[in-house]
């Protein structure tokens, strides 16, 4: 029927979403949770030197600051020693932002086990009702791959032209307030400046494309096999 081939890009397109949005809400998590990420940075940017923060202190922060986006904890207001003196390094406008950050990755990580839900239901839906799925499968990692590729290209052209530009917009989009907008002198500010967010976005970019290519990989080495079987069973 005519409408089978438009209800079926319709369905392709919706997985290759939700397929794209959970592995990216993945990547983002093991990026953002790897202690090793935020202490590689600070020795790269010298980030003790400029604060005034003790590595081993650094190190206390953050930790903190990861058990705080993953709501294993309810309060962000850690007190370490600054040249020498306790100090509570974030203010009050650090903080509400924080609250904001931890928001997305709540949103983030319901979006990601919902749509990891829904994948699981239609691949065992498909396995079930179709005996051509490991052709279905196939196609929908390598689509996936080949689009992304395609925005993640531009992604990164925009990064190295104007990644400042990129970086407002982002949060422009994912903000409803200014309260990113932090002073210069702000403690959060010299922890992870911007070029730590370059750095992190590449570091995303490269994990979540390295996930679906060894999807797409899996996908095209599973047709084989299963074409290989076929052909067996018919000789």
């Amino acid at each position: 029927m005519m409408w089978n081939k438009p209800v079926r890009f319709a369905c392709f397109f919706v997985a290759g979403l939700l397929l794209s949005a959970v592995l990216l809400f993945t990547a983002m998590e093991l990026v953002a949770f790897d202690l090793n990420h935020y202490m590689d940075s600070y020795a790269r940017n010298e980030v003790s030197q400029d604060t005034g923060i003790e590595m081993e202190d650094l190190e206390v922060v953050t930790l903190e600051i990861i058990d705080y986006m993953r709501c294993r904890q309810d309060e962000l207001n850690p007190r370490v020693p600054v040249d020498g003196q306790e100090t509570y390094i974030f203010d009050q406008r650090e903080r509400l932002h924080m609250v904001d950050v931890k928001n997305l990755f709540v949103a983030g990580k319901y979006v990601r086990n919902s749509g990891l839900l829904i994948l699981v239901l239609s691949a065992a839906f498909m396995i079930w009702k179709r005996s051509d799925w490991p052709v279905m499968l196939s196609r929908l990692f390598t689509g996936t791959l080949v689009a992304n590729l395609g925005v993640l290209a531009l992604l990164v052209l925009g990064m190295v032209m104007d990644f400042t530009l990129l970086f407002d917009w982002f949060h422009y989009i994912l903000f409803d307030n200014d309260l990113w907008r932090l002073p210069p002198t702000s403690f959060m500010l010299r922890m992870v400046p911007e070029v730590f967010f370059f750095n992190t976005a590449l570091k995303i970019g490269a994990i979540y494309l390295a996930i679906l290519a060894a999807l797409t990989l899996a996908g095209r080495g599973w047709l084989r096999i299963s074409r290989t079987m076929q052909q067996t069973e018919k000789s």
